[in-house]
């Protein structure tokens, strides 16, 4: 009974589940009770209400039986008016010898529902001094009807209904007041019973909840307050408790999460600058031949300016031709150490600047040329072509370090090869700067493709290479909101990089 109350009622509060399945309990138990004390009451009732009515009939029998004797049968009618006014009497009807009505208390004359009771000594004649006891539904009411024969039935018989119903129901309505009182004063009872539940049990219960599902979604939890030293008291002690060494515990981790944090910066500030240093050692025969030949040439001019300067007749114009010359140089060398210092610091830091694709090209291909020409690896990229005049929003250092390394890994691939080539291509649309690196190779078998911007993961030799410049040149690419991919429709080796473009600056 109390599931299917709770199922029906669907109560969710703890207080709900607690007095609505007592107060039910109570309810139907009190309900029992009044059902059987009404039962055994109205047992009881029926019972004297008999002994009453048997009474009745016996001194009703016996002063009719006087007044037939003794006196007219007029007399009757008065002396049975006495008994109508007796509690519980409904009707009286005296009938004869001959079973015709003599008396009865009806006005002016006996209803038709009541005749029944006539014509029960019509034919033979019995003649008994029992008194005849019957219930019988008369004009829809229950009734006691007593049958008193006078005088053994030689003076006629009396008839008394007593109306059980209503005396039943005088009896027990005070019952049910009672009932209706004590109903109420339960509910009353219940009332205050919920409040002090909810007072001194639920309300602690309840904060406790609330702080417990604040602390589930990630917020700020505080202490819940409790005074009772019960099974809640401990309870909430107990999540006090918990909360406060998770406490502990979470700036515990969160401290050893920066401490780790700062490692892993420090750790990829150290892969970047050894992927750059790699980069430059990797390219830095062809550094050092591409400073050597200018500074030879520089160190022969100044020679011949030694000896013009010993000379009393000095040619001007030679001078003049070798002073240009010498000073083209230094440009020369002045621009390759530029490029080298531009790619071999740490640009990621740096803010987002307006940059011309030539200028990056230029830094990168100083840094890088002179590798593909002592190979005869044939690098082709005009930077002529109008499409290097398009300048976009990006940190100039960092994209310079994705094409030295694309160049740098293509002419690992092909420098080996009978005719070795390197091709670099741009174009540009309303949203992207697409540029594609590509070379002669056989291009890159499936299961490196798979792998191949993994970290750490190369498939050169030992020495020849650390595994993260692609790794470091995607995470750049995202960080320009774009991207690397292998054409997967070209026949060779093709890296495309996507840079996002702002459409304004696409000359």
């Amino acid at each position: 009974m109390i599931k299917f109350i709770k199922n029906k009622l669907k109560l969710k509060s703890l207080a709900h589940k607690i007095i609505f399945p007592n107060l039910v309990i109570v309810l139907l138990t009190s309900v029992a009770a009044f059902t059987f004390a009404k039962y055994e009451l109205e047992k009881t009732v029926r019972n004297e209400f008999r002994l009453k009515g048997e009474s009745l009939s016996k001194s009703l029998e016996t002063g009719l039986q006087e007044t037939l004797l003794n006196t007219s049968t007029s007399a009757v009618q008065g002396f049975i008016d006495e008994y109508r006014s007796i509690d519980g009497v409904s009707f009286i009807i005296v009938y004869d010898e001959n079973d015709e009505p003599l008396a009865h208390t009806f006005t002016p004359t006996i209803p038709e529902q009541y005749r029944v009771f006539q014509g029960a000594n019509k034919g033979e004649k019995s003649y008994s001094t029992e008194l005849n006891v019957a219930e019988v539904e008369v004009d829809g009411v229950d009734h006691f009807v007593f049958d008193a024969p006078i005088l053994a039935g030689l003076l006629g018989r009396a008839i008394i209904g007593m109306d059980v119903e209503k005396k039943a129901a005088d009896v027990v309505r005070p019952l049910k007041e009672l009932f209706a009182v004590f109903t109420l004063g339960i509910f009353m009872a219940f009332s205050f019973f919920g409040i002090w539940i909810m007072n001194r049990i639920l309300a602690p219960i309840t904060s406790l909840t609330k702080q417990a599902k604040r602390y589930s979604l990630g917020l700020d939890v505080e202490e819940v307050k409790s005074n009772t030293k019960d099974e809640v008291g401990g309870l909430i002690k107990a999540f006090n408790d918990l909360i406060e060494r998770n406490n502990n515990y979470r700036e515990d981790l969160e401290e050893e999460v920066r401490q780790r944090s700062d490692i892993i910066i420090q750790q990829k500030e150290q892969i970047s600058t050894s992927a750059r240093l790699s980069m430059l050692g990797e390219m830095s025969a062809g550094i050092a031949h591409e400073i050597n030949n200018p500074l030879t040439v520089l160190s022969t001019g100044c020679m011949i300016l030694k000896k013009q300067l010993g000379k009393e007749d000095i040619n001007r114009e030679r001078v003049m031709k070798i002073v240009e010359d010498n000073f083209k140089v230094i440009q020369r060398i002045t621009k390759i150490i530029a490029g080298m210092k531009n790619v071999s610091r740490d640009g990621s830091n740096d803010v987002f600047e307006q940059a011309n694709l030539r200028e990056i090209f230029e830094d990168s291909l100083s840094i890088c040329s002179a590798r593909f020409r002592n190979k005869n690896v044939k690098l082709e990229c005009n930077l002529n072509d109008p499409i290097f005049d398009t300048s976009f929003n990006c940190r100039h250092v960092e994209v310079s370090q994705i094409m030295i390394n694309l160049l740098g890994n293509a002419f690992d691939a092909v420098s080996e090869l009978d005719k070795p080539w390197v091709k670099v291509s741009a174009e540009a649309d309303e949203k992207y700067l697409t540029i594609r690196i590509s070379d002669s190779g056989p291009g890159i078998p499936e299961d490196v493709k798979q792998r191949i911007f993994i970290p750490f993961y190369t498939t050169k030799p030992v020495g020849k290479g650390t595994g993260i410049g692609l790794s470091l040149c995607l995470r750049i690419a995202n960080n320009h909101g774009g991207s690397i991919s292998l054409d997967e429709a070209s026949e060779h080796t093709c890296f495309v990089i996507k840079l996002k473009l702002d459409p304004a600056k696409v000359v």
